[in-house]
């Protein structure tokens, strides 16, 4: 798709100028697109990301080097308004997560349509910028550039390479508040699931106490599908799960939880922007390391 040029009538710019020519511009008709799938990501002020860009889409692969987490966000090239990738091979480059997030959070989120904010995004690839320039509905006109810096070593989870136990999808709703009853003080979760009945048992354990509740895998509105292989019980960081969870369950309208044989937890988020624009969170966890399958 072409990408329609604004039109501003006030321009606030940067004094950094490219004359590299870009690889890739993204637009966007409301950042909230964007900045819905990106925010969950901006929960340390540190934190490296690596974007990845190709002809399929926008990526942003990140990583919990202390605690076992890893994940990407994905916005295919279909959910922008245009898209124009010029490589015949994917570009990858590091950035901080936090100040692009807060570029795209510049004019505000508010909720009415009439008021929303143009986005493009560019770059001329690794070692160059990435280029934010916004247009909110008061032609009101902001350029943001994001220092990009050498890719991170992420190393990306091959979930498939052990056969996939459970797979249940949920209204993000629904388990959301399926977690708020849970005690987050806790230390560690244990997910029990099993094609009997309890289907579902979430165990919280730390130095203050313990917990439990049980959920039907049928029967209930808020679970769409469930589907054991085999029962399985692992034990994960708390933290962790919090961190997949919290932010993403805002933004999400279906939830897949899958486990693989060796414990990995998968959550994949669906952020539904209108009937054909969508976005996706990944995340992995490992499981601790006492804890093996049943």
């Amino acid at each position: 798709s072409g990408i329609n040029p604004f039109t501003p009538t006030i321009c606030v710019m940067s004094n950094v100028s490219s004359q590299v020519p870009d690889i890739w511009i993204g637009h966007m008709d409301d950042v909230r697109y964007v900045l819905n799938t990106l925010s969950p990501l901006s929960t340390k002020k540190d934190a490296n990301v690596n974007v990845n860009i190709s002809s399929t889409g926008f990526r942003v692969h990140f990583e919990d080097n202390v605690g076992g987490l890893s994940g990407t966000a994905t916005i295919p090239f279909d959910t922008w308004t245009g898209f124009r990738y010029d490589q015949p091979q994917e570009e990858e480059f590091g950035l901080k997560i936090y100040p692009l997030v807060e570029c795209l959070s510049l004019f505000g989120s508010s909720p009415d349509p009439n008021s929303s904010t143009k986005l493009q995004m560019s770059t001329a690839g690794s070692g160059n910028d990435l280029v934010l320039l916004l247009e909110n509905s008061r032609d009101v006109f902001s350029e943001c550039r994001i220092k990009s810096q050498l890719p991170e070593t992420i190393k990306l989870v091959n979930f498939r390479q052990h056969p996939i136990h459970v797979k249940i999808i949920f209204k993000s709703e629904f388990l959301r508040e399926m977690f708020s009853e849970l005690d987050w003080s806790l230390t560690h979760l244990t997910w029990s699931i099993s094609d009997q009945a309890p289907n579902i048992r979430l165990e919280t354990a730390g130095s203050t106490g313990t917990g439990e509740v049980e959920y039907p895998g049928v029967g209930l509105d808020g679970i769409e599908s469930f589907d054991v292989k085999q029962p399985i019980k692992f034990k994960y960081k708390m933290k962790l799960v919090q961190q997949a969870l919290k932010g993403p369950l805002n933004v999400a309208q279906k939830s897949q939880v899958r486990i693989n044989a060796i414990g990995i937890l998968e959550f994949q988020h669906l952020i539904l922007h209108s009937e054909s624009k969508r976005s996706f969170l990944t995340y992995f966890i490992k499981p601790e390391d006492d804890d093996e399958a049943q």
